[in-house]
């Protein structure tokens, strides 16, 4: 690359000096594309008679109506987590900019340049809920010729599939330990037995002679929850945990956001939750995918739309009462309905009806003791994994910033190195 030269100017709040090429220009993001806003949805659906596919910043195309060109995708709320490149016929929806490319400018150079961009940065430093079309306008950029956008593009379009085909596979790795997790789990709570076709009574056959086949209603007591008034602020400001749908993502509860307060739970339909009780979402759109499954830690509360299985002791521990529940998730899924308005709903009744196999206590142990173990070894796979498409992820973006702010020779990728062999080394472990 030719001769550098040092260029200072404020960028999001700090100062920064950038090293760009002589006869590169730092320009406002508007000079790379025409920034246009996006439609509301149901404008859009009315006009063409087109379902929008999602209109949560998802964007949809294949309509006579809509533009037929090469366009940058940004996110106006945060929607879109990495700006999008399209060409094609598209619409945009109302959470959404499109920046038509400018003439003089690559497309992929546009979009790799608006990968820069710091959108949550802009977010929490304006009074607004989103980021504005002149601040988005006015981030700046570099520009460098159209002949070394274009090779910069092509670089970063190999590197970069370099790296994303990395994470796809590490991803994949971690699918798989949770599959194989999962597996285990169901085996170990079948025991022996086979399913049957159908969900009756017995859809278990050939069970261990020492096992049971009980109900789960005689296996659990059952406590719902309730959301106090949110107008009595004093009903908020309390110190015993209220669990809710969203807080249903690690195995074990000690904690959440929300808290009420004594008088909360004296003055509504809240019931005390006791330690060691097995909670299960039993409404919302998350059953659609999976019923969430959680223990809770300590005492506390839970909204309406989750019950509280607490277990019967002499039949059934509260640990492998989890497991259990966690185990047969497929044959929950099955008891899953819609309500008139479309909100998922477990069939609580038909549920509670249900047999399941209950082996002996202390086999009840012996599976979660060995399940645990598991589970420890898969978290500690799945967390190095994790940790590693984070490394990839930042390498991905901090080799798009130096590219696009001429730190590095898209020809003869003259950065020492770096990143050729630290992508090699991983690219090599995968491939064992």
């Amino acid at each position: 690359m030719s001769a550098t030269r040092q260029k200072k100017h404020t960028e999001t709040g700090h100062w920064w000096i950038l090293r760009i090429p002589s006869h590169w220009e730092i320009v406002p993001f508007k000079r790379l594309v025409d920034i246009r806003n996006g439609r509301d949805h149901k404008e859009i659906e009315q006009e063409t008679g087109y379902p929008v596919l999602g209109s949560g910043g998802v964007f949809a195309h294949a309509s006579d109506f809509l533009y037929d060109g090469e366009v940058v995708l940004l996110g106006r709320k945060g929607t879109v987590d990495r700006p999008l490149h399209f060409k094609g016929r598209f619409w945009a929806v109302d959470t959404m900019y499109w920046g038509k490319i400018r003439n003089g400018v690559n497309g992929r150079f546009a979009y790799y340049s608006a990968q820069t961009i710091p959108f949550d940065y802009y977010k929490t430093n304006t009074a607004l809920p989103s980021m504005t079309k002149s601040i988005l306008g006015a981030h700046r950029v570099c520009l460098p010729p159209l002949i070394e956008q274009t090779a910069i593009a092509h670089f970063l379009d190999r590197e970069t599939a370099r790296i994303d085909a990395l994470v796809e596979k590490k991803r994949l790795l971690v699918s798989k330990q949770q599959d194989r997790l999962s597996s285990l789990l169901q085996s170990a709570v079948i025991g022996s037995a086979t399913i049957n076709r159908g969900l009756d009574q017995n859809w278990l056959e050939n069970l261990p002679d020492s096992w049971g086949f009980i109900p789960l209603k005689h296996l659990v007591r059952v406590k719902g929850g309730a959301t106090p008034s949110k107008d009595t602020i004093s009903y908020w400001t309390g110190d015993i945990p209220w669990v809710s749908p969203k807080d249903m993502k690690v195995d074990l509860i000690s904690d959440v956001p929300d808290h009420v307060s004594e008088p909360a739970v004296l003055n509504s339909a809240l019931q005390m939750i006791p330690a060691e009780a097995v909670l299960i979402v039993v409404r919302g759109m998350i059953l659609a995918r999976h019923v969430p499954i959680c223990m809770l830690a300590v005492e506390g509360t839970i909204n309406q739309d989750m019950k509280a299985l607490i277990a019967r002791k002499s039949l059934i521990s509260p640990q492998y009462l989890q497991r259990m529940l966690q185990g047969f998730s497929d044959v929950l899924l099955s008891y899953i309905d819609q309500a008139a308005h479309g909100t998922k709903k477990l069939r609580s009744e038909a549920l509670f009806s249900l047999k399941f196999p209950v082996p002996p206590r202390e086999t009840q142990d012996l599976i979660v003791q060995k399940y645990e173990a598991e589970r420890i070894k898969t978290g500690l796979l799945v967390s190095q994994v994790e940790n590693s498409i984070n490394l990839l992820t930042e390498l991905r973006a901090s080799l798009i910033t130096a590219a696009v702010t001429g730190q590095i020779d898209p020809i003869t990728d003259r950065r020492h190195g770096s990143t050729n062999r630290a992508l090699e080394k991983i690219e090599a472990e995968m491939a064992q």
